[in-house]
This record gives structure tokens, sequence and C-alpha cells, in this order.
């Protein structure tokens, strides 16, 4: 028996990242001739069977660190583990230490991870997202000839700049001046941009805070992405309904990547949109906050401080979209969009090997 791992959000709110439905589907797609059943992530410690289950520890961990170590009747391959650095003293309990140490090495999504396991004596290795295997299913044979995708564009208002006072009114009376500005441009995108930012015009008006938004975000984006682009792509968000069935997240993430597959391009600031992007050729740009602070610094370092030679990143800096580690066209058309990097290969193929053995091994 085997399980995949699924974070149903319970009690979690109205709102759920379907990005957890994607690191479902990785595992799912090397265990179709298994028989299989559900592991919650949130509730590994209460997990019963009767038989042995062989589950992938890979995803995000977690909401809920008194439920870990797992039930003894989980057989687990630790691999693409992450384990949100804001838990990691409640996480690291001299039980949970012990029961890490009998299943080291430990694979670790990103080098903050690796790192928090290793200053609690654990061994552990950077082996990359189970998300970069996605290829196996997803990857097509043809043009991609799909619509251009934008999902969740990273966004602060006033562009990360961190201003008051003054300066604060003035930055405020900017925003007003690109609504004016960008007027046509932004009437276009204002029903099909997702705003994540709010600004006091709210108190005014939600649509006019929503339409002074959209103009914040032509303006920064703009400077570095054509209309062809920003003006013809489809905006998506992975935050989803959080009330609908397993069923109905799974067949949405299934939609979600069948439609990256097949796209021209994507940008995003979602690491579980970018490296499936990667896995089936699609070219993404994957946008970053900006290093604001040393704090800010390891943060970026833990996360994707690994993949400079994997993936193509831009930072939300100053107000202006700006490369990071890879200099880019000053304006990114749909002919001179970058190709993919092709570093991630290397841990595709380890990944595979290593979740291959484990299945082989508990046959």
């Amino acid at each position: 028996m085997y399980g995949i791992l699924i974070r149903e959000g319970v009690g979690r709110g109205a709102w759920k990242n379907i990005g957890d439905y994607v690191q479902s589907i990785a595992q799912k797609q090397f265990l179709k001739d298994k028989e299989t059943c559900f592991v919650e992530i949130e509730k590994l410690s209460e997990f019963k069977s009767e038989e042995p289950v062989n589950v992938i520890m890979n995803g995000w961990f977690m909401w809920h660190p008194e439920m870990f170590p797992p039930s003894p009747c989980i057989n687990p391959l630790f691999i693409s583990f992450h384990l949100t650095p804001s838990k990691e003293k409640d996480f690291f309990t001299p039980e949970t230490i012990a029961y890490l140490k009998k299943y080291e090495p430990i694979g670790a999504r990103d080098v903050r991870t690796a790192n928090m396991m290793k200053a609690h004596g654990i061994d552990s290795y950077f082996s990359g997202c189970l998300t970069m295997t996605l290829g196996l299913d997803y990857k097509q044979d043809k043009e991609h000839d799909g619509d251009i995708f934008i999902v969740d564009p990273y966004m602060e208002l006033f562009g990360d700049s961190d201003v008051h006072g003054l300066k604060r009114v003035w930055k405020y009376l900017g925003l007003v001046w690109h609504a004016i500005k960008y007027f046509r441009k932004v009437w276009k995108l204002k029903d099909k941009y997702i705003n994540t930012t709010s600004s006091v015009f709210g108190r005014i008006s939600l649509k006019l805070d929503e339409f002074i938004c959209t103009a914040d975000y032509y303006h920064i984006y703009s400077k570095r992405f054509s209309d062809e682009i920003l003006l013809n792509a489809k905006y998506i968000s992975a935050i989803v309904d959080n009330y609908m069935s397993n069923d109905e997240k799974f067949a949405l993430a299934d939609s979600n990547l069948r439609d990256y597959a097949n796209a021209k391009c994507v940008v995003t600031s979602r690491l579980h949109v970018s490296f499936p992007c990667l896995a089936v050729g699609t070219k993404n740009i994957f946008v970053i906050p900006s290093e604001k602070s040393e704090g800010e610094m390891k943060n970026y370092t833990g996360r994707v401080g690994e993949l400079n030679d994997t993936v193509t990143i831009m930072e939300l800096r100053d107000g202006k979209l700006q490369d990071k580690g890879t200099t880019l066209p000053e304006k990114i058309t749909l002919a001179n969009f970058p190709e993919n990097k092709v570093g991630y290969r290397k841990y595709f193929d380890q990944l595979i090997k290593t979740v291959e053995k484990f299945i082989s091994n508990n046959k």
C-alpha cells in the first residue's frame, strides 16, 4: 500500500494554495499501478492502517508540528521536504530528531531546510523539488502554442518601496497619475488582472482601489514586459476555493498543469508553477521579492539560492523588476522570451532514481 500526501486545508479558512495538490500529483505519477490511499500531512501522527503504508514525504511541512513524527505504520521516503522556518523550534523535538535520523539523509527541497536539519544533527542534502519531474506525465511533443499565463505576479503597493509621511502621500498621487496615464491599457486589464494588494482608495470604492492597483502593476511590469504579453495573457491565481472537494482540487491542479504544458510562456511568483514549467519545457520567469534586509537575504538564499542555474529569476526592487543572476532583454516579448535554463536536469534525474528505488524496495 502506498500513501499520497494531501493537505485538505481543513480549518485553514476559505482559501487554499492549489500548489499542495500539484505536489500530490508529482507523487501520483509514480504510483499508477499501486494501491493507494490519502494521508493528511497535518495529521501524520494520527494516521492508522492495518498494513504498512509507503509514503513519499515531499511537500510543505507544516502547520501542526505536534502531529510529527508520523504514525509507526508509515514507511517514509524523505525527499523534496520543506520545513517552514517559523515552526523550526516546535518541530525539532528530541523525538522528531531521533525519528529523522533513522531515515537520513533527508532530501530537502531548499537549502534553508537542509541547513536546519544539519543544525540539529540530521544528515541532509538539497534534492530539489519533486514537481521538477512532472514532465514524465505532462510534457508534450509539440509546439507550445497555447495561451500566455501570468500566475500571481509578485506585487507590493508602491513596488516594494517602504515609504511614510509626505513621501507616502506623494506615492499615492503617483498611483492616481498611473491610473490616468495608463487608463486605456488598465481598462483592458481590469477584468483580467487578479489584484492582491490594497490602498487607501479602498475606503472610497473597492472598484477604484482595484483599478489603481492594476495601474500600479501595469506601470511596473510594462517596463520589462511588452503589451503583447501583459494584455494578452490569461491571469490566474494559485489561491482557490478551499471548500472544493479533493477530486475538484486534483482536477483543477491537473487542468492547470496541462495549460502550462501547452503555454507559450509563463510569468509567476509561485514555485509550484515555475518548477512544473521547467519540467514540461515551457519558458517561464520566476518573480521574487527584493532583499530589503539581512533576514530577507537569508530567506531568498534559502528558498532559491541553489536554483540560480535552474530558474530564470527577476526581482522586484525599488519599484522596478530587475534581473537576478541572468541578463535578460530590456523589454521582454514573445520573440525574445528567455529559454529555460537546463540546470534542473541534474535534480530531475536524481529525483527519479531515488523515488524509483524506494518503490522497487517496497513492492
